[in-house]
């Protein structure tokens, strides 16, 4: 049994021929407010209105606050953070070269 989790099913019936009277084909896309390959994302447009791209998460209106990337995913706040660590650590290897170099 297949559990869809956050998705909407589309479903047409056929008519085959009469012996076999009918078949059933269903597609599934993610419901409104989710996106990606399981529609485990959230969509976190600015514009609540707004339903995101169902595959790539991105929003016309851009990201709420607090949140980047295309798919606004990224809490800025993490990001800025990574970048503070990022520079310390290459300001603080530069600075040890530096006194390797001028203590000989």
């Amino acid at each position: 049994m297949l559990k869809l989790v956050n998705h909407v099913l589309y479903c047409v019936v056929q008519e085959i021929s009469d012996t076999c009277s009918m078949l059933m084909l269903c597609s599934a896309e993610c419901a409104d407010g989710y996106f990606g390959h399981l529609c485990n994302n959230t969509c976190r447009c600015y514009d609540e209105t707004e339903v995101c791209d169902k595959v790539t998460g991105h929003c016309e209106s851009g990201c709420v606050p607090g949140w980047t990337a295309s798919d606004c995913q990224t809490g800025w706040l993490i990001g800025f953070l990574s970048w503070i660590f990022l520079s310390a650590f290459v300001s603080n290897c530069l600075l040890a070269g530096l006194r390797a170099v001028w203590n000989g």
